[in-house]
């Protein structure tokens, strides 16, 4: 055989050279398909196994090449159903405030001139742009082009100015009047609407991020009829959803909404076209619904349950910050052992934060030392260092005069014993750290009686009348984080959230000068100032930041984390969110 090749490769010594190399690769292509019957079997199988490693590297440098130069594009489609614990009642941006359920619709349903994004910066949503002048008090803003109702009305500035008068009529029945007291409200033109305030408030944008109501709906109803409208439970919005329907299961206790992708929201494009909220009664209700896989996603389900969907279930995890604390809050008018500040320092010193954490919130929550949150400027990590030191407790007591009784274990000075009652509310979690609050402080000699509420009657009879000697709750400061309505010495009495009755001039002028300033550097050093006086006059003990998780089915992608100020918060990047996708080339 190796003869005859080379006698024919003589014969092809004229022409040219690619007709001679064409001839030479049909002489080796002819030879090539005799390889077969001329090698042996364990040659056959080396060179097939090495051309099919060939073959798969080949393919495997393909699909690298392909992903590592295409991306994932969302499409529209899709759906993604949520369970939630309680009832929905007013789906009603104006009176939705004091329920969750409530809250999580009309986030989905209406639109407000401007929203947070998932990174909490303000953004234009049915406002296109805005200008503000020097002083800080005239908010002058334009709305985009071809804005409509889900009823298919054309959405105006009259419904902006409508909305906002609404608020302020002295009939209105919600909890909003007080965010725009001080506000004058008028209309330009079709498309400009005019915000006027009394003093500079450099938080005001926060305030537009509200849910806007249709005027050609609304006005027809009476504001004292507010709450018995059947718009409450069939609204009309202008969100990135409209309502379709409220379908009540009695026999199951349970009541199911369905939304519908809005095609002109004319904000950010949304891709999940459907979208399923199942509200039940009960958190064991919710739990067994999600081991029948009836839904596909739920916020704040802490603990095993949720470890064990992330690991069997197919979900995911995320985890959201919050603009909220804990904290035993010192009612001094009502306990002059409080009013001494070395009994503070010590019970300051004398509580386990980190066992708090671990036991109650399963380490989802951080340890503070005042309301200066990590998000807010100015905030160190050394403000959140943990004090815990029993040692340091007990000498700060006995320098003061208290000292141990033998007998009772306890602390006196001058025969009188020292002790306080503490307050709370009779939901699981308060009732634990309350418990372990007393078994922390009886360590160090301290006396403390535990007084248990339901939640309306620790409003009603405590919080309100200011009846504590110390009360352990928890305060959101909302999502502008305005320590204002909790510290300063004006808010002291209710409808005030000054549950400490701290006053402080220096605090107030903080308070009010970081209310007021945009500079984010100037609000840093006030913050800074207001560590350091919290951490020396301790009108309450601080606990905890808490965390809340969102477990979502894996099939939905585009989920961002950030802070949130409300449960509802967790859809400000719904619009992100997606189950349908498609590649494409490029980065």
């Amino acid at each position: 055989m190796k003869r005859g090749l080379k006698t024919k490769l003589r014969r092809k010594e004229k022409g040219s050279f690619f007709s001679k190399a064409l001839d030479h690769l049909k002489l080796y292509r002819r030879y090539f398909f005799l390889l077969p019957y001329v090698l042996k079997r364990h040659d056959k199988i080396i060179i097939t196994v090495l051309l099919w490693l060939v073959l798969i590297s080949t393919m495997g440098l393909g699909l690298r090449f392909y992903f590592n130069h295409s991306h994932v594009v969302p499409r529209v489609g899709g759906s993604y159903s949520e369970g939630v614990v309680g009832s929905p009642k007013y789906i009603n941006p104006l009176l939705c405030q004091t329920n969750d359920a409530d809250r999580d619709l009309c986030a989905l349903v209406f639109a407000g001139l401007t929203k947070y994004n998932h990174s909490r910066e303000i953004q234009g949503e049915l406002a296109k742009n805005w200008k503000v002048d020097k002083e800080k008090r005239v908010y002058t803003f334009l709305l985009k082009d071809n804005l409509f109702w889900h009823d298919g009305k054309p959405l105006t500035a009259e419904d902006i100015v409508f909305t906002v008068k609404l608020i302020q009529h002295p009939d209105y029945p919600g909890t909003l009047k007080a965010s725009w007291n001080n506000v004058e409200v008028g209309k330009v033109n079709k498309k400009t609407v005019r915000f006027r305030l009394k003093d500079p408030y450099s938080d005001f944008l926060s305030n537009t991020t509200l849910g806007i109501l249709p005027k050609h709906i609304w006005e027809k109803i009476e504001p004292k009829k507010m709450l018995t409208a059947e718009y409450n439970l069939n609204p009309v919005g202008a969100g990135q959803y409209y309502f379709e329907e409220l379908q009540a299961k009695e026999d199951e206790g349970m009541e199911i909404v369905r939304l519908k992708r809005f095609d002109q929201y004319r904000g950010k494009t949304v891709w999940l076209e459907d979208l399923t909220l199942k509200f039940y009664p009960t958190l064991e209700k919710l739990k067994l619904a999600l081991s029948k896989k009836e839904i596909e996603g739920t916020f704040n389900l802490k603990g095993e349950e949720g470890r064990q969907l992330v690991q069997e279930a197919n979900f995911r995890e995320y985890y959201f910050g919050t603009p909220q604390y804990l904290a035993v809050f010192f009612n001094q008018q009502k306990s002059d052992i409080l009013e001494n500040s070395s009994v503070r320092k010590a019970l300051n010193y004398g509580v386990n934060r980190k066992r708090i954490i671990e036991t109650v919130f399963l380490n989802e929550a951080h340890l503070i030392q005042s309301p200066i949150l990590a998000h807010l400027p100015g905030f160190k990590k050394s403000f959140a260092n943990d004090v815990y030191n029993v040692k340091k407790a007990e000498k700060t007591l006995d320098q003061a005069g208290w000292v141990i009784d033998k007998k009772t274990k306890l602390r006196k000075k001058n025969r009188r014993e020292l002790h306080f009652t503490l307050a709370t509310s009779d939901q699981e979690e308060f009732v634990q750290i309350a418990e372990m609050l007393r078994k922390d402080w009886e360590k160090i000699g301290i006396k403390v009686k535990l007084r248990i509420y339901t939640m309306g009657t620790l409003q009603q009879e405590q919080i309100r009348p200011r009846e504590y000697q110390a009360l352990l709750f928890g305060e959101n400061l909302g999502p502008d984080s305005d320590l204002y309505p909790f510290w300063h010495s004006t808010q002291i009495n209710d409808p005030g959230l000054n549950l400490a009755l701290f006053s402080n001039k220096e605090v107030d002028s903080i308070l009010e000068f970081t209310r007021q300033t945009v500079s984010t550097k100037q609000q840093a050093r006030g913050y800074q100032d207001l560590f350091g006086i919290f951490k020396r006059e301790i009108p309450a003990v601080f606990l905890v930041n808490p965390t809340k998780n969102y477990l979502i089915n894996s099939k939905v992608k585009g989920v961002e984390t950030g802070m949130i100020a409300t449960p509802s918060d967790r859809f400000l990047g719904i619009g992100d969110w997606y189950v349908k996708g498609a590649r494409e080339w490029g980065r």
